[in-house]
């Protein structure tokens, strides 16, 4: 009997401490292109939608997350910059999308209503499509697909957000994320590039916002 009673105990503390917590997520993504040892003058980050769906297990303020995300990266060619006239009114666009899977810790500060949520943790993209357009003045004139993507990278996820509590389950919020690549993003061992190309990957800022549902 006395070990039944301590297991309800247990069972009770843990319902009082623990959450389930659901959020509907979206924002922009602005690539960030990063080039190992120079810097490319031509190059623009462009910036694209970024839908993400999360799924938080908290014990006291400490959450555990699981996200899934449709996220598109890439760079424009800024041929303003070059000084050759044919090239006047073209840019030549490159765009990865993934179906990405966040998982982080976060720590949840509640101050009255408002709460502060630092993040850290990982990132896995899995490449989806990713294609070459050209614009000839704003218009689209070609696109080809990209066949030398690599497969699966993986960002380190860094960032941090803050919300406001509406009733006991309902809240929203917005955060900053930055993704720091760990890998190219492109596979070099499907294409032969002479001589060995630059370390060339993308990095982003993220700026989401959520609404959240707690069971």
């Amino acid at each position: 009997m006395r070990k039944e009673i301590i297991l309800v105990l247990l069972l009770a503390a843990t319902n009082i401490y623990s959450q389930f917590e659901v959020s509907l997520k979206n924002g922009i993504s602005i690539t960030q292109f990063h080039k190992e040892g120079s810097e490319n003058p031509v190059v623009k980050n462009k910036t694209f939608y970024y839908p993400e769906v999360d799924f938080t297990y908290y014990y006291k303020q400490i959450g555990i997350n699981l996200g899934l995300s449709y996220k598109t990266l890439g760079v424009g060619s800024d041929f303003s910059k070059s000084s050759d006239p044919s090239t006047d009114g073209l840019e030549l666009s490159t765009r990865y999308s993934y179906i990405s899977i966040p998982l982080y810790l976060s720590y949840k500060k509640n101050i009255n209503n408002f709460y502060i949520i630092p993040q850290a943790g990982i990132s896995l993209n899995i490449l989806n499509k990713a294609k070459d357009i050209a614009y000839q003045d704003g218009s689209k004139i070609a696109e080809e697909e990209v066949t030398y993507g690599k497969d699966l990278t993986k960002d380190i996820l860094l960032g941090i957000g803050v919300g406001y509590k509406f009733t006991e389950h309902l809240s929203a919020d917005i955060h900053y994320r930055y993704n720091i690549a760990l890998d190219e993003f492109v596979d070099y061992d499907d294409v032969s590039i002479q001589p060995e190309p630059d370390k060339i990957s993308f990095n982003s800022m993220n700026i989401l916002l959520g609404v959240n549902y707690t069971f």
